[in-house]
Order: C-alpha cells, then structure tokens, then sequence
C-alpha cells in the first residue's frame, strides 16, 4: 500500500460496495470500522459509503487523522451537523465533498455559466417544479443555492408535475432561461435573450463520471474542491404552506451564500 492510497469505507452488513467507483485502479476496499482506521494512514483520499453510527464515526476518526474525504450521498446526521463539519474541516485545513450532486448535469452546468456572466440580466422570478419521484430535497437545494445569484431574494414555487423530473424556470430582465433534468431522458437547456433567438440544447452527459471526474482531478493537482458539493450547501430556508387546492407548496426566500 502506498501513501496514495484510495479508500472507501462500506458497511458489509447492509451494502455491496458502490460500483460508481469500481473503475478507480487500486481502491482499497474496507467493511469494519478497525480495518478502516489501520488503513487511515497510508490513504489520502476516502469515500464514505457506510451510514448510520458507523458513519458518524468513520468522520471523527478522518477529522482527527486530517484526511480529506468524500461522502456518497447524504444522510439525515450529516444534513444536522454539516455547520459543525463545516468549522472542523476548516480548523483541520481538509476538504469535504459529498457525491451525487446536480451540479454536474450538463444542462445545469450551462445556466450556472449563464448566470455568472451577467447576461440574463436581473432575475425576476424564479420558479421550480418537480416530479413525486425527482431528486431529494437537499440534492435540489444545493442546486439552487449553487445556481442563484449572492444576496438576492427569490420566491420559489414548488408544485407536483408528471412530465419532467425537475424544471427549474428563471425570468430576468434581459430575457429567460428554463432547465428541464430527467432521470429516464436526456435533460435540456433554453434560454431567450430579448430581441434574439431563443438556444436550445439538448443534454446527453454522464452526470455522476463527470463529477467523481472532477473530484479526482482536484486531488491529484492539490486544488481546492471548490466546484464539489459540500454538505453545509444545502442549507434550506423553505416555508412550505397549502395553497387553495389542498397542494403543498413551498415559497423559498433565498439568501445565497457560496
């Protein structure tokens, strides 16, 4: 085993160890909480899989070792102390990242350069919608605390649809931008700027290969994990209330922070 060793921690008794990473060469595989911690040294980079207690402990176990680690997904304990992570991971000089965010969806990736570059203008009004099945709400909160512009506020409607997974819907003062992401369908990217054509693209990529893509690379160049998904970026600060038709809808008053 050498100091560049990969990890990833899973829980034998409940998981089969996820085979998004299987094309890493040389991962090192473990299923208890000792053979994980003997192997801490020589790893510098760790995927958590496990949950649960087992979990909680693997992280103090990182934050004392000061490894830099990955979660797959998230979990409820995770979503309650991520300010608390958040502090240590700073005080401790690591990076912290959790995978199977939407930031890496080609059609989000591309709204997310358009707002950036100012040319949509002030946003108006911004307004989602969303499948049953669709992603979990921290999944969708930490895309829209991603894509919305720093200390603006903006009403956000939640309402059930059976067509699309989730539709994100942006007016501005120099035109509109609409994503649609599906999980059985490729996703799509509109934007209408005023007194010009409006683009269409269709998106095809594979989300999850770019971002542990991204991940890897970051790591081996010693950048910071900016771009990656942190669990202190799906803080929430949703209102939901029952409209007229006996709907949950959720207003979101968001003040971004990145």
């Amino acid at each position: 085993m050498t100091a560049s060793q990969t990890l990833l921690f899973y829980d034998q008794s409940s998981q089969q160890p996820s085979a998004k990473l299987d094309r890493l060469p040389g991962l090192l595989r473990v299923a208890s909480l000792s053979q994980f911690e003997a192997s801490l040294e020589n790893s510098n980079l760790v995927f958590l899989q496990a949950g649960g207690k087992l979990r909680q402990d693997a992280i103090k176990l990182l934050l004392g070792k000061k490894k830099s680690f990955a979660l797959l997904d998230l979990e409820n304990a995770d979503l309650l102390n991520s300010e608390r992570l958040r502090i240590a991971a700073r005080k401790k000089h690591i990076q912290v990242c959790w995978l199977g965010s939407l930031r890496f969806r080609q059609a989000a990736a591309r709204l997310q350069e358009l707002l950036s570059s100012g040319c949509l203008g002030e946003i108006a009004h911004c307004q989602i919608s969303k499948s049953p099945d669709s992603w979990t709400a921290y999944q969708t909160q930490d895309l829209l605390n991603w894509l919305l512009p720093k200390e603006i506020s903006i009403d956000t409607n939640l309402q059930q649809i059976s067509t699309d997974d989730f539709t994100l819907e942006i007016e501005a003062s120099n035109g509109s931008a609409i994503i649609q992401l599906r999980k059985k369908q490729a996703d799509s990217f509109r934007m209408k700027l005023k007194q010009k054509t409006e683009k269409f693209l269709a998106c095809y990529n594979n989300a999850e290969n770019t971002e542990l893509s991204t991940l890897l690379l970051l790591h081996k160049l010693n950048k910071p994990w900016q771009i990656m998904a942190k669990p202190w970026d799906t803080d929430t600060r949703t209102h939901g209330h029952t409209d007229r038709h006996g709907q949950t809808r959720t207003d979101t008053s968001c003040q971004m922070s990145r």
